[in-house]
């Protein structure tokens, strides 16, 4: 029975050991990136400086469990470890899906309220389980069930806050899609937990501990490169905005910004034919911009540069292409429909529009080109 009992320990660190490099690794890098950083004037790093403390947390509760770990197999005590150690990794991802959401990040008030008593306890319970010291079981069961569904609600708070974000992204299709890791997440994580849990409670061993370990480090690892893509993405989406007097360009810092100007023109051209914008009266740059999650001056630039037009030069050019559309759908339809379907503010727009890329006004176009086209010319019912 020892024997079985050293072999589980045995390959429970050995799994914590390859947890511990990988939240260690992670949490060094996060923190001189975020020194690095700040030193540059940027300034948005409370999401990365709070996931690296939380690594740094991690790296802490697990290099303990490698050094002073428990001197002998007890069940209770040590599943009641193994579950907060759990909650413990799983916390940071948790706190990065609430990030996303875009609420002001508090470090000190998540410091306080959620990641010290946590560590803390999880400290206290690899200590009692060193010294073998013994405690009425009563004060344990109270205090652990108090911090367990109170971290339950906070990451239930963290969870929902990433599904209202989420909620608002159902109708447009193109950013649901930028969405489909950190929803795969979501699922994936709570999966992990429920499964994890459940094998603590009804089996007398905890054979999904150390899969779920090494799941969550990867899923970290996966989220931090998620994390620092986008970050990197903005800080490149501001590159239009810098002074160019005071901004030397070096081939290296050229080669990045055509690169970033012909991704963002890739992404407009798609936003603009999955979600169709231009149909919009409305439309406006500093939207479309917000969309691209880049700023509209920059935007405009890559317009301007990448593809030879101004804003509604571009705008009027889709929406000429469904008037071509609409055409083919209905030969017969009336000028001031047409020009509602297509997204034209007024039959004013709509006409120079019609003029500057078909030659001719509405009528006189569609007077010349009925008898040479079939389905996609039409005779005007208004002149």
């Amino acid at each position: 029975m020892n024997e079985i009992s050293n072999f589980t320990l045995f390959i429970n660190s050995s799994f914590e050991f390859i947890a511990l490099i990988v939240y260690l690794t992670m949490g060094t890098y996060l923190l001189l990136h975020v020194g690095v950083v700040k030193k540059f004037g940027e300034n948005r790093v409370g999401r990365k400086t709070f996931i690296a403390l939380s690594f740094s947390a991690n790296t802490l509760v697990l290099l303990l469990r490698q050094f002073i770990g428990p001197s002998s197999f007890q069940s209770s005590l040590y599943d009641l470890s193994s579950l907060f150690i759990l909650l413990q990794l799983f916390y940071p991802l948790a706190f990065h899906l609430k990030s996303v959401s875009g609420r002001e990040t508090k470090i000190l008030h998540n410091l306080i309220h959620t990641l010290l008593p946590l560590m803390l306890f999880n400290i206290v319970l690899i200590f009692l389980m060193k010294f073998n010291v013994t405690i009425d079981k009563t004060y344990i069961v109270i205090l652990s069930s108090l911090l367990f569904f109170y971290l339950i609600f906070r990451i239930f708070q963290f969870t929902s806050s990433y599904c209202k974000y989420l909620k608002n992204l159902v109708r447009e299709p193109f950013n649901i899609k930028r969405e489909l890791f950190r929803t795969t997440l979501v699922i994936t994580c709570i999966s992990i937990m429920i499964a994890t849990i459940s094998d603590m409670i009804f089996s007398n061993e905890s054979t999904l501990l150390n899969p779920s370990v090494i799941i969550l480090s990867a899923l970290s690892i996966i989220a931090v490169q998620s994390m620092l893509t986008e970050d990197k993405r903005v800080s490149l989406d501001n590159i239009g905005s810098y002074n160019e007097e005071n901004y030397i360009i070096t081939p290296n810092t050229r080669s990045i910004e055509n690169h970033r100007k012909n991704e963002i023109k890739e992404r407009l051209e798609e936003y603009f034919s999955s979600a169709k914008p231009y149909l919009n009266k409305k439309i406006c740059i500093k939207e479309v911009a917000k969309k691209l999650y880049t700023n509209k001056t920059y935007l405009s630039k890559v317009i301007n540069e990448n593809m030879g037009v101004n804003f509604n030069q571009l705008v009027n050019s889709y929406r000429m292409k469904e008037v071509d559309r609409l055409l083919k759908e209905d030969r017969h339809m009336g000028m001031k429909e047409l020009c509602d379907k297509s997204g034209f503010g007024c039959m004013a727009t709509f006409v120079v529009a019609f003029r500057l890329y078909k030659g001719a006004p509405p009528a006189e176009w569609c007077k010349k080109n009925a008898p040479l086209i079939r389905n996609d010319a039409y005779l005007s019912e208004d002149e």
